[in-house]
């Protein structure tokens, strides 16, 4: 196959074929490394640069910017927009990759204008978690009048918070201070949020799964995924505890760890209440 052929095949027919899946390992190693390679060396050190503290209350101020992702990337189930791979279209917003492009780039002009102006004597984290929340405020209330399903929704989210509950007494057991850094808990929130909810949204209402890897693991044991979601993300905190000594950069990377669980995990549970069971 030409590069023409992997660029249709691999690329072009998951962006645009809604009867494509939308991931295959050959654009999940590109969007990965792409995403790795940007945020690492150009993210991070220009956030940084602009003294962006990566702790507990910049994650919480940044929360409505990823449910203005998950939302948007829950409506595409509702056929609004068409698939397409050109950015001058708004459809290529509300698919992957373009939804988390636009998300992302609506989140950085959100951090310099959270930086650049005062208000009330609000704090950074304060104005940036506002202006999230009049990003997400239209969305939100149009995906509310498009709700169809309350119990599902309810049942997903409160399995999710019993995963959560038990690894917190677990690990809270055996080592006291590992949640004395709150984004540890963000962390397995949004990785037991990713779990639980794809495992709850595929075993009970036959959605399917993009990402290949994760499809080959639920299709062999639904609570599996759970397991291997805590299993992975637990000692990926420890080392990045213990080897990384810039605060700063420890709790970026404890960030990106939270973005990944809650961006997928938000998309699943707020598809069954959007779309249903």
């Amino acid at each position: 196959m030409n590069l023409e052929g992997i660029w249709q095949e691999f690329f072009v027919r998951p962006a645009t074929d809604p009867s494509v899946q939308g991931y295959n390992l050959v654009n999940t190693l590109v969007y990965g490394g792409i995403l790795l390679a940007f945020c690492f060396f150009v993210l991070f050190p220009f956030l940084d640069k602009k003294k962006i503290s990566f702790n507990f209350h910049f994650f919480l101020a940044l929360l409505p910017f990823i449910l203005f992702g998950t939302l948007l990337r829950a409506l595409n189930e509702l056929g609004i927009f068409s698939q397409t791979l050109n950015p001058l279209e708004i459809g290529f917003y509300t698919f992957t990759p373009g939804v988390w492009i636009g998300t992302a780039l609506i989140t950085v002009c959100g951090l310099l204008l959270a930086r650049r102006f005062s208000f009330g004597g609000l704090s950074f984290e304060q104005k940036f978690g506002l202006i999230g929340f009049l990003v997400v405020l239209p969305v939100l209330l149009f995906s509310l009048l498009n709700w169809t399903e309350v119990w599902h929704f309810v049942i997903a989210a409160i399995l999710v918070a019993a995963v959560v509950v038990a690894v917190y007494v677990i690990v809270r057991h055996f080592r006291p201070a590992f949640f004395s850094d709150r984004l540890n808990l963000m962390a397995i929130i949004g990785q037991a949020l990713d779990g639980t909810a794809s495992f709850y949204a595929i075993t009970y209402c036959a959605y399917s799964e993009q990402h290949p890897l994760s499809e080959a693991i639920l299709s062999t044991s639904g609570p599996a995924f759970i397991f291997i979601k805590i299993g992975l993300v637990l000692p990926i905190l420890y080392y990045v505890d213990k080897d990384i000594s810039s605060p700063n950069m420890r709790g970026f990377v404890k960030v990106m760890v939270s973005i990944l669980g809650f961006a997928t995990g938000l998309a699943s549970l707020l598809k069954l209440g959007i779309i249903g069971c």
